[in-house]
């Protein structure tokens, strides 16, 4: 019998992401390969409450700490869609200038 499915090469999890600025792969790339693995794993994830489960499981102190208020069901400002929380957090922790950084250190490199 001939399957369509096709076993795809495992999509490791993301490291834990704390603060940004003790990560090595810091938030924007850390935010990537989150997506990534969501992405590769659709058929897991298929609701938004696993989507922000997995996600926040992969958040550490003091990270953790500061959207930890709004994991709770009663808080009126709950994540309710995995988009809240990415906007959350890139709030709180995305580099506003990381495409002139990029830019900086790319003619360093020159």
């Amino acid at each position: 019998m001939v399957s369509d499915y096709r076993k795809l090469a495992k999509i490791s999890d993301p490291p834990f992401f704390s603060t940004g600025t003790d990560d090595k792969l810091g938030f924007d790339g850390w935010l990537i390969q989150v997506k990534n693995k969501l992405s590769s794993d659709e058929h897991i994830y298929l609701t938004e409450s696993r989507k922000i489960i997995y996600v926040t499981g992969l958040l550490r102190s003091p990270a953790y700490d500061l959207i930890s208020p709004r994991l709770d069901p009663s808080n009126p400002q709950t994540y309710t869609t995995i988009g809240q929380l990415y906007d959350h957090i890139g709030e709180l922790w995305a580099n506003p200038n990381k495409q002139k950084d990029a830019r900086a250190a790319f003619r360093k490199l020159m």
